[in-house]
Order: structure tokens, then sequence, then C-alpha cells
């Protein structure tokens, strides 16, 4: 579980992650947290919401399927809202946990800073909060064709269920099939390996389908041959006689460009730099 915070966090840059549980008593309840920015685990479980807080927190995460805040000192004023400017967090982005349609908790992520949530980021969380509702729900999820088609019909990622010792493509949803450019019959025919556009991509992938990694950047290519950065998230989802993984795959290609042309900007700027200090010293 800490790899799975650590990867979230990550991509968010957010201070905390961590699962509320909702107790018998109605109160919610600190199952696990990670604190980013100290590397560090708890999972001392306690109080962290009484009867009142938990129902309007409960009824928050219920209206919407992201409850998204990016500066808490211009919400309006009520005791969860309160509560928590109280510890310092400015800015969250929270999405419930359920079981048999029900609520019974949440993935939270906070900061102490403001922040505008971009809708990927809102996207990703949403992503790994159904992943995480996956696994609660797992032995039901094998048994049940609906649950399991109605999952993959309406998440937006792309999303890819692998077959966990070959790799071999299980299932895709609509969004994957779009972005790799294949109809589904076809990349059933694939493995995740085929998708690898060289030796090192191969190697990723690799390392992500035996569970030797949760997390990678490679390349793949779709249909027309066109080659894409990619960030790939893996969660295993197993049962008696069936491992499977579930990867979330996210275009990176704009980013890296971004973060190219940031990086050539910065050069020129301490070439002009270094040119008007030599103008200086002469």
């Amino acid at each position: 579980m800490k790899k799975v915070f650590e990867i979230v966090g990550s991509f968010l840059q957010v201070d905390r992650v961590g699962v509320y549980m909702l107790t018998d008593l109605g109160e919610i309840q600190l199952a696990i947290s990670f604190d980013v920015k100290k590397d560090k685990v708890n999972t001392e479980k306690y109080r962290a919401m009484n009867r009142e807080y938990a129902n309007e927190y409960l009824d928050l995460i219920r209206q919407d399927r992201i409850l998204s805040v990016s500066n808490l000192e211009i919400e309006g004023i009520s005791p969860f809202i309160d509560g928590l400017k109280k510890v310092r967090v400015r800015s969250l982005i929270d999405i419930p946990l359920k079981r048999r349609g029900n609520i019974i908790g949440s993935l939270f992520c906070d900061m102490n800073t403001n922040r505008e949530w971009t809708p990927d980021e809102k996207q990703f969380v949403a992503s790994v909060g159904d992943i995480l509702t996956l696994a609660l729900e797992e032995d039901e999820l094998i048994t049940s064709e609906q649950r399991y088609g109605d999952f993959f019909r309406m998440n937006e990622a792309l999303i890819l269920l692998l077959d966990a010792p070959t790799g071999a493509i299980i299932d895709a949803n609509a969004a994957a099939c779009e972005f790799y450019e294949f109809s589904i019959d076809e990349l059933k025919k694939f493995s995740i390996g085929d998708l690898a556009t060289d030796s090192k991509a191969l190697a990723e992938v690799e390392r992500l389908a035996t569970g030797e990694t949760l997390h990678a950047v490679t390349r793949q290519r779709q249909a027309s041959g066109t080659v894409i950065d990619v960030e790939i998230f893996a969660s295993p989802l197993g049962s008696p006689g069936l491992e499977m993984l579930i990867l979330i795959v996210v275009d990176i290609t704009e980013a890296l460009a971004a973060k190219s042309k940031l990086a050539e900007a910065l050069r020129q700027v301490n070439v002009a730099l270094e040119e008007q200090l030599s103008w200086l010293a002469k």
C-alpha cells in the first residue's frame, strides 16, 4: 500500500495521501496515511472525524465523483472545513471508496498550500480510487460481469487489464483502444510487450507485468507506428487461480515537450547571463 501512496504522492506532488474508513459508529477513522515530504507511513488508527464531521464529509464526497477544493480559506464556513483549517490544510482532492455501492471510506490527498487541480490530476485520482474500490470488491468483481463491464466503460482513463504471468492483454476500455488505435479484438491478441518500441521499453513493461515494479515511464507504439511517451501505473488484482494486473496509462508527450522547452529556455537564459557577465567583466 505504501508504494501506491508513493506513486500517487509523487504524481500529484501533494503533502499527504491516505485512506479514511467509516466506522460502525458513524465516525471517520484514519486507516493509513503517507507523509510525502517525510517519506513516512502512519498505520496508527485513530478517529479523524466525529459523527457530525463525518456526515458532512460523506455528503460532500457523495455529491460528485471527485471532491476537489483549491482554497479552503474561501470556502463557506462549516464544521468540516473549519476542522481542516485548524490543521493547516488548504487544498484537497478526495475520491469515495465503495463496497456494493455504499461509501465505506475515501482516498484523500491534501496540501498545506492552495492548489488548482488540473483535469488530468482529477482523472488520475478518480482512476486510483476505482482501483482501490475494485480491490475492496475483488471477489464480487470476478463473479459480476456487469460491474466489471461498467468499470471499464465508465472510466475515461486509459486502462488495460493484463494476465500478470504473461503480460497478455485480457481487456481494454474504449479510451485505451482509441489511444492505441487498435480495436478491442486486436488489442487482445497482443501482450503489453508487443506495444513496446524497443528493448529498453520492453524491459520496463516486463518489470510491470511480473510485479517487479508498479510504476514505469516508457514508450509505447500506436497502430499507425507513432511512438508515444507514457507513464504507466499498475495495480495487482488477484483471485484463486487468476492473477491480473490493471494498468493506467498516461500520455506524457506534451508534459515532456513542455519540460524540454523549459530546459532550452533556461539554457538560453544562462547563455545570455554569461554574455552579460563577460561584458561587465570587460
